[in-house]
Parts: structure tokens; sequence; C-alpha cells
């Protein structure tokens, strides 16, 4: 496997993105300490837009890109706790590039709301209790690593909810464009097994793009082993969309745990993969 060095150099040949501008896609080439803090705040926005991105080269995500008419974006962020929730400015730090880069590209020249949701059964009550938080900069001022000033007459917000995925997707009967769970650690904890198997068996007509990362490349594999041992058994609908591999766009920031396996680096989204689960098969 390629050693971080390796992937520092690899990602350094290719400077331009589709969704993600020169100067944020910038940090992720650099191994100075400016650069790798700007990567673990960027991490959760790059990994969407290149998932987003990829979806759209897949075909898995259908965009409208000539039409006069305008168009919304819904994605949902599972498994959330109070890393990503722990104030309104957090949840800007990390979502709010995001929706920027959205806003500002041309394949998505047509959309005007984007909504965000945040769930997860650690959310923070006091997190529900904020009211849709505004994840665009001011009118009068440019958006941070975009080329343009923004007109609003767009909108963005997101929106903590406390609960399992699954009972809130119960809910609401609401269908996402993306669904992405950070870090999630889905091969240790048995309560992922619910909302993966409502995934792949209540989205009965429709597919959900559901992207996990996790911290090292081993551990992702584990995600993918639970996935498909789940997708063997009658009635669970799902197809890869893309194995278990290093995340490009993971934070160049080293997380130190106890439980560290010794000579294993933990980074955040180190590692990603994808799955579309559900569809017209599905029970």
């Amino acid at each position: 496997s390629l050693t971080y060095e390796a992937i520092l150099l690899k990602k350094s040949k290719k400077h331009t993105h589709a969704i993600i501008p020169s100067t944020p896609l910038t940090a992720f080439y650099k191994n100075t300490p400016k650069a790798i803090q700007a990567t673990s705040n960027l991490s959760r926005s790059a990994t969407m837009a290149e998932a987003f991105h990829r979806l759209i080269s897949q075909k898995k995500i259908c965009i409208q890109e000539e039409t006069d008419s305008s168009s919304s974006l819904l994605f949902h962020v599972v498994g959330v706790d109070e890393v990503e929730c722990k104030s309104e400015s957090m949840i800007k730090i990390f979502f709010g590039p995001f929706v920027r880069w959205i806003f500002a590209c041309k394949i998505c020249a047509h959309v005007t709301n984007i909504k965000i949701i945040l769930s997860g059964p650690n959310v923070p009550m006091a997190a529900t209790k904020y009211p849709p938080i505004d994840l665009l900069p001011p009118s009068t001022t440019t958006a941070a690593g975009s080329a343009a000033t923004f007109s609003y007459k767009k909108v963005a917000n997101a929106i903590c909810v406390h609960g399992s995925y699954h009972d809130y997707l119960n809910s609401v009967k609401e269908k996402p464009d993306m669904a992405i769970a950070f870090n999630a650690g889905i091969w240790g904890y048995d309560s992922w097994l619910p909302t993966l198997v409502y995934l792949s068996q209540r989205s009965v007509g429709y597919t959900v793009p559901f992207v996990i990362t996790s911290y090292t490349v081993e551990e992702g594999e584990d995600d993918g082993e639970v996935v498909e041992e789940l997708l063997t058994k009658d009635g669970n609908v799902g197809q890869c969309c893309w194995e278990c591999e290093r995340n490009t766009f993971g934070s160049n920031k080293e997380r130190e745990t106890k439980s560290n396996t010794k000579g294993t680096v933990y980074r955040e989204n180190g590692a990603w993969q994808c799955w579309l689960f559900g569809g017209a098969g599905a029970k």
C-alpha cells in the first residue's frame, strides 16, 4: 500500500477539481502545520464534494444541468455526535464550505436550495434546539474558497436531529440525494444494523447512495464486511459503488487514541467506501 508521503506526492500532481476550489484543494497537497489543520476542518466538506461528484459521474445522482427551473439538494449526515454539533459555528466550519462550493460549481448552476440533516442518537439535545443554521456567509462578502461573491437567492440550512437514522427516515419519508456517515465504526457498533437493514429493505422504488468513512483502511474493510454480510440476507438490496480505499480528502492530521494499534496512523475520514442501498427490488 502507498505510504502517507507517497499519497501526498500523488495528490500534489492534481490541482483541479470539478467542485472544490483551488485554495482549499491546495491544503490537501501540503504538509505544513497550517495546511494540516486546514484539512482537519475541510475534510468533511471535501469528502462530501468528491463523493457527490463521483456519484454524479456514476449516474447514481442526477443533476438538472439544462433547465429553466431551480432545483434542490438534500444531504443526510448520519451518526453525528458532539464532534460535529458542539456549536452552530462548528457546524458552519464543517459544512459551510461544501454548500458554497456546490453553489459556485458549474454542474450545479441550477441548484438554489440545499438542506443538510445532521442526525444520530448521540446528537446533543441542545443542538436540536438550534434554529435552522444558515450555512451561507453574508451576501455582501465573498465566500472563502469560492470564485465568486454570491447574491443569495440561494438557501442552505443545516438541522440537527436526535435519534436513529432509520427512525428519522420512517417519520419524514424523504429521499436524500446522498447520505454519509463520517468515521462510522459500523464494524464495532451493532446499533448500525437496524439503519442498514432499513435502507436496504424499505427504500422501495428508489435508492440511497450511502458513503461510509473510517479512520483507517483496515477499519473500512471491516465496515465493508458487515455490509456485505447484511446484503447476503433475503430482502436486503444493495450494491457497491466503490470499495474501501484511501480517501484523498481525509484529514492529514493524525488522531491520537488510546486504542491505536502500534504502527497504525489514524486520520479522520482516512478511508472510505460507498454503497447504493434499496431500489425496486427491496421489500
